[in-house]
């Protein structure tokens, strides 16, 4: 085996060495690209199998030049220590379970997958199975919000509130210089506390993104939201400065916590119960309770109103509705696409040809899936959420034709 490795190993350097970019064709570019990709999550699945054993071993030990494991990975992988020590742990929590293994070996995981699989399955082992299915089609921001949920599940109530108050008393803001001259804030801190920042930050985005689009600016959502906050810490200074609050100041954002009722009356959740922040993860159901009081705060009781059977024929989506889609839908519902900020409720076959307001025709795009594809080629979204994919007209109604009959569209 080690002779096989070794002469792998020695022929991609070979193979990358003599490696020309730029006389592949762009369809031979992309190919490659594939390649390289499936092959780098091989080399990965391999490593970390072989992590494991040397985490069992302490071979790494050497002559002791290295503290610790990660350390030494570090220095021979030209990684962070904190990378290093992620791949550690999760080459040691992937020895007890086997499923995932294989589904490593297999090239069905990759490092990010495995690693968020591992530490949720550790928590509760019953949830490895349906985790890995779910890594089958969802992203990764998918999979790790999943993961989450089984993880908060399985913690105790005193456990999970332990964790919590452990976050709090670290939490810190961190203002630096780099060596380039760019200013760097690091903010650490509670899930529900960090949410309430970013929600502030919405209707700001909102409105820079509207600006943008109208001068033909291009922005990345990043750059958007920095200067987001860049404006609301101005508006702070100006309300601070002024005799009085403005009448009819800008309202604040809304944090949407999803909650089971039965773990809001009870006060903690358990297995198959929800209560977290949307967009974001799990909270205490007890830090929900005291979000209550906040008034930038919208609860989604997950065992209130049946969203499914309100359908009419105009535009107005009501509120229960709005939010149930938002809930469904919290990063852009087109495969593979995990955009989560400037998602627009979009009536999938449009009012006017026809398309009903229902949950089942509402869906939230992204800017770009909803409208520099969707509306400006008049296409349909066809499959589940977070799963479909964009199609024609034609297409769609052939689908849908086969799946439940004759579509609902009449002819524009």
């Amino acid at each position: 085996m080690f002779n096989e490795l070794h002469c792998l190993v020695e022929r991609a350097r070979c193979l990358v060495g003599a490696f020309d970019p730029d006389a592949l064709s762009g369809v031979e570019a992309r190919v490659a690209v594939e390649d390289f990709v499936a092959l780098e999550k091989y080399a990965a699945a391999g490593r970390l199998l072989a992590v494991g054993r040397l985490d069992e071993t302490g071979a790494w030990f050497g002559d002791g030049t290295f503290r610790d494991l990660a350390g030494w990975l570090a220095s021979i992988s030209g990684t962070t220590v904190g990378a290093a020590r992620g791949a550690s742990d999760t080459a040691r929590r992937l020895r007890a379970l086997p499923a995932s293994t294989d589904a490593l070996r297999a090239g069905g995981l990759s490092p990010a997958q495995a690693d968020a699989i591992s530490a949720a399955a550790k928590a509760d082992p019953s949830a490895e199975r349906e985790l890995l299915e779910t890594a089958k089609t969802a992203g990764v921001r998918g999979l790790k919000t999943e993961c989450d949920r089984v993880s908060a599940a399985a913690a105790s109530r005193d456990a999970e509130m332990d964790q919590y108050e452990r976050i709090r008393a670290a939490r810190s803001l961190r203002h630096r210089r780099l060596a380039d001259g760019t200013g760097s804030i690091e903010i650490r801190g509670p899930l529900d506390r960090t949410a309430q920042m970013m929600a502030a930050l919405e209707p700001y985005e909102r409105d820079l993104f509207t600006e943008n689009r109208t001068n033909g600016r291009r922005e990345h959502p990043d750059a958007v939201a920095f200067d987001a906050l860049v404006r609301l810490c101005e508006q702070a200074v100006r309300d601070s400065t002024a005799p009085e609050r403005k009448a009819g100041s800008r309202p604040l954002a809304m944090v949407i916590i999803h909650m089971s009722k039965t773990a809001y009356e009870r006060g903690w959740t358990e297995p198959g119960e929800t209560c977290e922040i949307e967009g974001v993860g799990p909270v205490p159901v007890a830090v929900a309770r005291r979000m209550a009081s906040d008034a930038i705060l919208k609860s989604l009781v997950v065992d209130g109103v049946d969203v499914t059977r309100i359908s009419h024929y105009g535009r107005t989506i009501p509120a229960h509705l709005r939010t149930a889609v938002e809930a469904r839908d919290p990063v852009c519902t087109i495969l593979e696409c995990e955009t989560s900020r400037h998602l627009q409720i979009d009536h999938n076959i449009p009012v006017a040809a026809g398309g009903l307001t229902e949950l089942t025709n509402l869906g939230r795009p992204c800017h770009h899936h909803h409208h520099d594809q969707k509306t400006r080629h008049d296409l349909r979204r066809h499959g589940p959420p977070g799963q479909q994919q964009l199609v024609t007209k034609t297409e769609y109604a052939r689908l849908t034709t086969e799946e439940r009959g004759p579509p609902i569209e009449h002819a524009a």
